[in-house]
C-alpha cells in the first residue's frame, strides 16, 4: 500500500476539531456553540447602517470601485425600472398609446 500523504496544517486542524467534537456530548457541544456566539445586535446599531448604500458597500469589500466594471470589464448601465398600468397584460399596450380610441 502507497504511503497517505502528508498532511497540512488546515488538514491537521480540521481532523483534530473533528476529534473533538465527536467526543463531547451533544449539551456541551451546544453550550459551547451558544458561548461563542456573537452579542444580539442592538436597535442603535441597526440605525447606524444606512441600507442605502449597503449593497455599494458589500461591492467595495469584494473589490469593486465605482465608475468601474465588475471583473475589469465595461461599466454597465442599468436599465431603469419603469412601471407598467395597473392591470396591463405583459404583451397589451396602453389604449392612449394603442392609437384606438
Amino acid at each position: 500500500p502507497a504511503a497517505a500523504p502528508a498532511l497540512d496544517d488546515d488538514a491537521l486542524a480540521a481532523r483534530a476539531l473533528m476529534r473533538d467534537a465527536a467526543a463531547l456530548g451533544d449539551d456541551e457541544r451546544y453550550r459551547r456553540d451558544v458561548a461563542t456566539r456573537a452579542e444580539q445586535a442592538t436597535g442603535e446599531a441597526y440605525e447606524s447602517m444606512p441600507i442605502e448604500e449597503f449593497g455599494k458597500a458589500m461591492l467595495r469589500g469584494m473589490g469593486w470601485k465605482e465608475g468601474e466594471g465588475i471583473n475589469g470589464k465595461a461599466e454597465v448601465v442599468p436599465v431603469e425600472y419603469v412601471p407598467r398600468p395597473q392591470l396591463l397584460g405583459l404583451s397589451a399596450t396602453p389604449a392612449a398609446e394603442a392609437g384606438g380610441g
